[in-house]
């Protein structure tokens, strides 16, 4: 049964494999400016893992209903809300964030990084309410930009975020993640 879904749809795997390779080729400008989260799941093993994730859900549903549209309309948005869920939900948290606090100056040190969370902070490290920020944000002044008027009123900006270097881990942990539920849908199927 198995090797027959595989023989069925090889294609459509193969394809998201080369697609996958094109990918990180196309994405290499993009993460070198905004860093490698920007193009996670268009990238790597993932987009492979999500393909076959996608796959099984669709065999699962199909052996279920026994009818192609069906199985269909559950399925696609079944499978978008378990994408959107763990991108949203669980990557974040796959290993404990880190924590970092920028005074505004400069270049952004955490711009290539996937930010958790992030608020303003006073010097003690209390959260500042955004409407004590309104002036800023609505005229700077003369003295530059919106960030520096809030530099220069004592606030920093504290983030919780995954470094760029956790890139891989998180892709291998994702893919490991997508192959367990695919391997459970085909089981299932079985």
């Amino acid at each position: 049964m198995t090797w027959m879904i595989w023989r069925q749809h090889r294609s459509e795997v193969l394809a998201a494999a080369l697609l996958a390779v094109l990918m990180i080729l196309w994405s290499q400008p993009f993460q070198q400016v905004l860093g490698p989260w920007a193009t996670f799941d268009v990238t790597g093993s993932v987009l492979i893992a999500y393909a076959l994730f996608a796959l099984g859900l669709g065999v699962l549903l199909g052996t279920l209903f026994g009818k192609v549209l069906p199985a269909m309309a559950i399925s696609i948005p079944t499978f978008l809300f378990v994408r959107a869920a763990v991108g949203y939900l669980l990557r974040p948290f796959y290993l404990p964030p880190l924590q970092a606090i920028w005074n505004l100056t400069g270049p952004d040190p955490q711009i290539k990084d996937l930010i958790v969370r992030q608020w303003f902070v006073d010097g003690f490290g209390n959260r500042v309410s955004t409407s004590l920020l309104t002036p800023c944000l609505l005229s700077p002044g003369n003295k530059g930009s919106a960030l520096q008027c809030i530099h220069d009123l004592g606030y920093q900006y504290l983030r919780i975020y995954q470094p760029a270097s956790r890139f891989w881990t998180f892709q291998a942990i994702e893919t490991a993640l997508s192959l367990a539920l695919a391997a459970a849908f085909v089981a299932l199927t079985y």
